[in-house]
Formats: C-alpha cells, sequence, structure tokens
C-alpha cells in the first residue's frame, strides 16, 4: 500500500468531518524513512493519525512533523475585504461555492496554490477563497481585533466617499463590519481591511460595541429579523442578503441576533435541544428550528440525513429559504402549505 493510500484510508476509517476539521498532510520516502509534515485540526486528530501511521507502515522510521493549526508557524490570518467573499470546494472558478463570508470576517490561511488560498472559516469551515481576502500581519490583525468597529444593519447599501454621499465606494450587506476612524451626527468614517476608507450613514449602520448591548436574542427578535429576509432569493452556498441558501438563512439570522450557528443543516441539528412535536405542532416556538430528510428509497433502514432546515414562526407556521425566503405551513388549509416538508420533517430544535 502506497502512503497516499494508507493516509487515503485513514481519513475514511476515522470518519472526522472534512467540511470543518483541518487535514493537510503530505509525505515523503527517503533514504532516512518516511517523512509525514502539515497542519491538522487539533491534538486528537493528531495523535490519531501518528498512531494509525505506526501500524501501518510496520516498524518503517517515521518523521513525524505534522502540526495543529493552534501552534503551526505556517498559519496567516487574512480579512475579506469585499461585502460577500466566496468561499470554493477547490482553488478554481470552475468548482463549487460551498459557502461564503462577510466583509471584516478574520480567516486563518493555511496554505496557497497561485492566487488561491485554503482558508477556515469563523466556524470552522474550509475552502478556498482569492483576491476577495487581504492578508493581515500578526500586529495589524491585532490592531484590527481590538479597535471599535462599525456593523451594518441595513439588508444592502452602500459606502460613500465622504457624508457628501456622491462617489461609492463599494457595496455593503447586513453584518459586514469595518474598523472604525471617527464618527459624526450622520454617521461613521470608516476603514476596510484593505485599508480603503469611506463614510457609511447611520440610518444603515451601528457602533459594533452598542449594537452587541442591545440585549439577548429572544424569540421576538429572531422573527422580526427572519422576516427582513422575506423574498430573497435562493442561492446555493448563500450566507447574505444577496442570496441565501436553507443554512445560510438561519446561520444568518441567527448571527444578527448575536448567537452562531455551525454552517450546514445537518451541523445546526445538533445545537440546543430537541422539542418534542405532533401534527399540531401546539408545542413548537417562535425561533425553534425545523429539520427535515427523507429515508433512503434503496436502503429504507438507514439513518434519515438531515437535508433542509427552517426557522418557526411558532405554532404551524414557518419560513424557509427555497426557491427564495418565504412563510409556509403545515396546515393543508393554508394558502401557504408545503405538502414536501409537511411530509419530511425530522426533528424540531430549540436554540434559544
Amino acid at each position: 500500500m502506497s502512503i497516499d493510500e494508507i493516509v487515503e484510508k485513514f481519513r475514511n476509517s476515522y470518519k472526522f468531518d472534512a467540511r470543518v476539521n483541518l487535514f493537510e498532510i503530505e509525505c515523503s520516502e527517503t533514504d532516512t524513512g518516511i517523512t509525514l509534515s502539515g497542519i491538522v485540526q487539533n491534538d486528537e486528530l493528531k495523535n490519531a493519525f501518528f498512531e494509525y501511521c505506526k501500524k501501518s507502515f510496520c516498524g518503517h522510521l517515521i518523521n513525524y512533523e505534522v502540526q495543529t493549526i493552534d501552534k503551526s508557524e505556517k498559519v496567516s490570518k487574512a480579512a475579506v475585504r469585499v461585502s460577500t467573499g466566496n468561499v470554493y470546494k477547490e482553488p478554481s472558478f470552475r468548482s463549487t461555492v460551498i459557502t461564503q463570508c462577510l466583509m471584516g470576517e478574520i480567516v486563518t490561511v493555511v496554505k496557497r496554490c497561485k492566487d488561491w488560498v485554503m482558508v477556515q472559516l469563523r466556524d470552522n469551515y474550509i475552502g478556498w477563497m482569492t483576491e476577495t481576502v487581504t492578508d493581515l500581519s500578526s500586529e495589524p490583525c491585532m490592531q484590527y481585533e481590538k479597535c471599535e468597529k462599525v456593523i451594518v444593519t441595513a439588508l444592502c447599501d452602500s459606502v460613500y466617499d465622504s457624508e457628501m454621499m456622491c462617489c461609492i465606494v463599494s457595496d455593503t450587506v447586513i453584518g459586514n463590519v469595518f474598523a472604525l476612524s471617527k464618527e459624526n451626527k450622520t454617521g461613521y468614517y470608516i476603514t476596510y481591511p484593505d485599508n480603503r476608507t469611506g463614510f457609511i450613514s447611520r440610518k444603515s449602520s451601528e457602533l459594533l460595541s452598542d449594537w452587541r448591548k442591545s440585549g439577548v436574542a429572544a424569540a421576538q427578535t429572531v422573527v422580526e429579523t427572519a422576516l427582513r429576509f422575506r423574498g430573497i432569493p435562493y442561492v446555493w452556498g448563500g450566507v447574505s442578503s444577496k442570496g441565501l441558501d436553507c443554512s445560510g438563512f438561519t446561520k444568518l439570522v441567527y448571527h444578527m441576533c448575536g448567537i452562531e450557528l455551525p454552517r450546514d443543516a445537518d451541523m445546526q441539528v445538533k445545537c440546543g435541544y430537541d422539542v418534542p412535536f405532533d401534527r399540531s405542532f401546539s408545542g413548537v416556538k417562535s425561533g425553534d428550528l425545523l429539520f427535515f430528510g427523507r429515508k433512503s428509497e434503496t436502503d429504507p433502514t438507514d439513518e434519515i440525513p438531515i437535508v433542509h432546515v427552517a426557522l418557526s414562526l411558532g405554532g404551524k407556521l414557518y419560513m424557509q429559504a427555497s426557491g427564495d425566503v418565504h412563510i409556509s405551513s403545515f396546515d393543508p388549509e393554508d394558502p401557504c402549505f408545503d405538502k414536501r416538508r409537511s411530509e419530511s420533517i425530522q426533528k424540531v430544535r430549540r436554540i434559544l
């Protein structure tokens, strides 16, 4: 068995979630033995791979130079410099967009390939980005993390070159974050991660510190936030007010209420706690997450995979991103009734 085959066999047998667990290994064989190097997510994964290699290489001398992401000197930081940055599965524009991240988010750069960088996002999701991020040296990164910031609260707006608001610097979407330079009665002078500057109105934004003090997320706040996204088109991988997929919708709603959810529906179903429900949905409250899936047609005994998530408005009403963000119902008499979702709901989880 080749070195590459052993690495691949470990990937398959250990069954870690590659979406959020970094596992970048390089192998080489020399006269002095086998050298394994690279970066992995944590010590658990690092040690498990080492033990697996000791058994697989049957006494060969192994130079084990694998590091964890938090201790590796090879990693660096970058910040998203556009309103919505696409994250691709592979370093190619022909690849699938698997998620997005918003202006001002700091990502960890773990690998480079020409004009592309492999990054790990704040929610640990891993993918490839290109010119939509700008490198941060350690000192500017620390300064950026400590400085006062401004968060965009309007669904969509613009940053202008001055408070006269004549020339647009860039667009913005809800959740974008900028470094604050100074403020006046009408708005904020801000700085982008790539050192561009601009001005944004108070009608569209708020000091991040004030926004965080606005209170603990409540069901009413979650519902009011969700309703703001009504009519936004479905976009695979979308997590912004330009376009949302199902879990991107629930993630963004809760993010704007101060709660961070994992990226995908099958990850979000592990958050909070189970809520028992029946066809009356009387025990389901506003803000609960609803999870959907169907049994395999080939093997009905398989565990039902979660493939869709929606946000309850209480009782039989809910919101989902499917085609666009809209209100649906479990009530067959309601014009908003969604038969497919009514037949495939599997779990209700309470986050609040």
